[in-house]
């Protein structure tokens, strides 16, 4: 049996899903409504569960969301607060953890997968230390970081690249000046 959890709209869906057979099994959120299941969002994709073991998502002590198995925890928001959070999935898709006077203390849009969702951010904050990129699927069965990643940088004038293992491969023009695209290939 799975669990499924939707959001007020019905739009998205978080749950637990196996790509391509019972093998290994990862928390995500996809589109309810396509036939086709479309993943826009892996919160362990590098760390799949094998088997049969029982799937736990919770908010555990201190306000951290976890992945359990029977045995250990599997993927964190890495977050602590001594505050009483709540998980909630969004009508846009992203999932968050709201603390008192509905703070975002943690969210899935700060840690992008394969998919760009509107309200999602691409580049650097510097204040926060935080960079958000895209970076594909490894196969159409294995969710985990692929070798290609899309993204903006700044030097000057922010710019958008795509890389394959970190090589430049196709780059954007700046965005101070159009937005026409050049390639490196």
């Amino acid at each position: 049996m799975e669990t499924r959890w939707s959001q007020p709209a019905g739009i998205f869906e978080l749950g637990f899903f196996k790509p391509g057979g019972p093998e290994n099994r990862y928390l995500g959120i996809w589109y309810k409504n396509i036939s086709v299941k479309t993943v826009v969002w892996v919160a362990n994709r590098d760390l799949p569960v094998p088997g049969a073991s029982p799937l736990v998502l919770k908010i555990a002590d201190q306000g951290i969301l976890g992945l359990f198995n029977n045995i250990s925890m599997i993927w964190s928001s890495n977050t602590t607060t001594l505050v009483n959070v709540t998980a909630k999935l969004q009508d846009n898709g992203n999932l968050v953890m709201i603390g008192q006077d509905s703070e975002v203390i943690w969210q899935s849009f700060d840690y992008p997968t394969d998919t760009l969702l509107p309200g999602m951010k691409l580049g650097r904050d510097l204040l926060r230390g935080k960079e958000w990129h895209l970076s594909s699927w490894k196969s159409s069965q294995d969710p985990a970081s692929g070798e290609w990643t899309w993204g903006a940088e700044k030097l000057g004038y922010p710019e958008s690249k795509l890389k394959q293992r970190g090589l430049v491969k196709f780059r954007g023009r700046p965005w101070g000046s159009d937005l026409r695209f050049m390639s490196t290939m």
